[in-house]
């Protein structure tokens, strides 16, 4: 399954992962940092998976265009 998103919206979304990954890591400090840490690593797994995505996609379309 491919995902379409202009370039535009991919950087929208990794600044709001990235934010959402600085307001994680600012509240290890309360609650259960087991906890915190593992939503901090989902985040960044998420954003991880999305810019290979958008990489292979970016790739593929210069390979077609070629």
């Amino acid at each position: 399954m491919s995902i379409q998103i202009t370039n535009e919206q991919y950087n929208e979304l990794l600044l709001a992962g990235l934010k959402q990954i600085a307001h994680d890591a600012e509240q290890l400090g309360s609650g259960n940092i087991t906890h915190r840490a593992a939503q901090i690593r989902a985040n960044a797994m998420q954003l991880i998976a999305i810019t290979e995505e958008v990489n292979t996609a970016c790739e593929n379309e210069k390979k077609h265009n070629k």
